[in-house]
């Protein structure tokens, strides 16, 4: 399949989840920045041209949530993917509220990521027209929806 390269950021205080992330994009071909704090995420995110944010939902200094609202108030067609470790099922619509356009739980599969991708590039795509066909389209990584390991 061939893929749109992307220019994405990840901001995660975790440096495993972190690496893993950056590897698995970079691997792909993507262009990425990979940053421990929210602070600093913003700060290169201003600075930067990104296609897509992956950040975690629980850091110690702003919450992903807070995160994604700071991005979208930067550059609504921005996508941002929400990485959660607390197995939570959010309501569809606070979500879209807060400005996450994906979420994905912790612990992920490589195929998840690269599924985001593709999706953040249709979204980003699709941003100037109505895109909520893509987004209702079941996928497991749209929030709410938890992919199992199998």
């Amino acid at each position: 399949m061939n893929r749109a390269k992307a220019n994405i950021l990840v901001i995660d205080d975790e440096a495993a989840i972190r690496d893993l992330l950056s590897k698995i994009l970079a691997r792909d071909g993507h262009a990425v920045t990979a940053v421990a704090s929210s602070r600093v995420g913003l700060k290169a995110f201003d600075e930067g041209c990104y296609d897509l944010v992956y950040t975690d939902l629980a850091m110690p200094e702003t919450s992903g949530w807070e995160i994604a609202s700071e991005i979208k108030k930067r550059d609504p067609s921005s996508i941002v993917v929400m990485i959660t470790g607390w197995g939570i099922q959010v309501d569809d619509e606070n979500v879209r509220e807060q400005g996450v356009d994906l979420v994905i739980s912790k612990p992920f599969q490589i195929s998840e990521i690269r599924e985001s991708v593709a999706m953040a590039m249709k979204l980003r795509k699709g941003a100037d027209s109505d895109s909520s066909d893509q987004l209702d389209s079941g996928t497991a990584l749209w929030p709410g929806k938890k992919r199992m390991s199998g």
